[in-house]
Formats: structure tokens, sequence, C-alpha cells
């Protein structure tokens, strides 16, 4: 039987190690995306801060060491989807992202309930995108592989970010799985996003996700920026 060597340290290939390190190096301090939403930013401000340092998006949607690729004003038809983020391995997910801002709270707090109007227009713009995709889905998962592949070899025209091991292990001849989510607005102050039966009436379908700017901070806070530099 073959003995295990105790004495191995894996040591991370240098082209990882540098991308890996060029991302931490450019990241912008979480505090300062802390500071947007506890001044109930517009839309615009965030949006810039986020296309500034698209790892936000990134480590909020991938996994803690997941391969990402995010892009920022994607095409997909005739329409601009604010953010896409491509993880995952072997069947490739796309998550496709529209954000709104932190100047209003998400669910409204009158007798009617629901979604406030700005939330609803993110949730209009991914039906849109989602009517699209389902219309063409055979070329458009071309053009994402395309685009992906694009991305990892430093072609791409528009802006994006690749992940540290620049390439995402996918396999172009499978189904994508495509999800939408709606990001924006704050909670209010007596009820979670997580414990609100409105969002969950107001879902149009099992794959789209609707987040408050809160529980997107609680997730990146635990994650984002927290990497000294090697």
């Amino acid at each position: 039987m073959r003995k295990i060597n105790e004495n191995y340290v894996y040591k991370e290939p240098e082209e990882i190690t540098i991308q890996r390190n060029k991302i931490h190096k450019n990241q912008r301090n979480i505090e300062d995306f802390i500071e947007l939403i506890e001044e109930n930013s517009q839309e615009m401000k965030i949006q810039k801060l986020i296309k500034e340092d698209l790892s936000f998006m990134a480590d909020y949607l991938a996994e803690p060491h997941e391969e990402y690729i995010c892009f920022s004003n994607y095409p997909i038809g005739d329409k601009i989807a604010d953010f896409v983020v491509l993880t995952s391995r072997s069947k490739m997910k796309v998550c496709i992202v529209e954000v709104k801002g932190a100047d209003f709270k998400i669910v409204k707090a009158n007798h009617y309930q629901g979604l406030n109007v700005h939330m609803n227009d993110a949730i209009t713009q991914l039906k849109n995108h989602m009517e699209y995709i389902n219309r063409n889905y055979s070329s458009f998962r071309t053009q994402i592989h395309e685009d992906k592949d694009k991305a990892i070899n430093e072609e791409y025209s528009g802006n994006y970010l690749v992940g540290p091991r620049k390439t995402l292990l996918v396999d172009p001849q499978k189904d994508i799985d495509v999800k939408y989510i709606a990001i924006g607005g704050v909670e209010r102050e007596d009820k979670s996003i997580e414990e609100s039966h409105e969002i969950v009436k107001c879902k149009p379908a099992d794959n789209l996700e609707i987040a408050s700017w809160n529980s997107f901070m609680r997730k990146l806070d635990e994650y984002h920026g927290h990497h000294p530099v090697q």
C-alpha cells in the first residue's frame, strides 16, 4: 500500500495566486458599500460602485472558492441586463441580475402590502429577459458560452471580471441553469425579507429571486474583501 506523504503541502500555481491577488488588491472596501446602503443611495450610485468592483456581485452569487465570470451591462436580445454572473461546474449556472436603489422600503408598509414599484420594475425587466431566453434558448446558450471563452481569453470588449483560476469548468453541450435575481430596497424595521410572505406572493417564477440590500450585505460581509494578499 502506498504511504501518504504527511509532509506534503499544496502550493497554488503562481498564475492563480497572481490573479487572486490582483482581484483582492482592486477590491473596494466593503464599508464603502455599507455606507451607500445606510445613506439610502439611489440606483446609479450603487451600480457605479459594483461596476468598479464586480467582485461584489461575484462574491454574492458564487459559493466561496467557486470559479466565476461577472459581466456588467450584458446584452440579452435588444435589452441590457445590469449584471450577469456565470458560476458552477459541468452544468453552467447563469445568474441574471437587475438592481434598484436603496432609497425605498422593499415591501410596502400600507394595508395593500406588496412590493415597492421599483422592485416591480426590476421584476418586469427580468421577465423580459426570461421570455427572450425561453424563446431563443439555443442561440443564447451559444452566446453565453462564446462570451465566457472571450472573457477567459481576455477578448471580451465589455466590462467583466474573471475569477482567480481564469477558467470555468463547464460543458457547452449541457443545458444551462438560468436564475433571475432582483436586488433593491431595504427591509422594514419590523420584518426581514426572509420572513416576508409578501415577497413569496410576488415571485412570478421559481427561478426568480428577490433580495433587499440588507440581505445582500449580510451575505457579503461574511466573505467579501476578507482576504490577505499573499
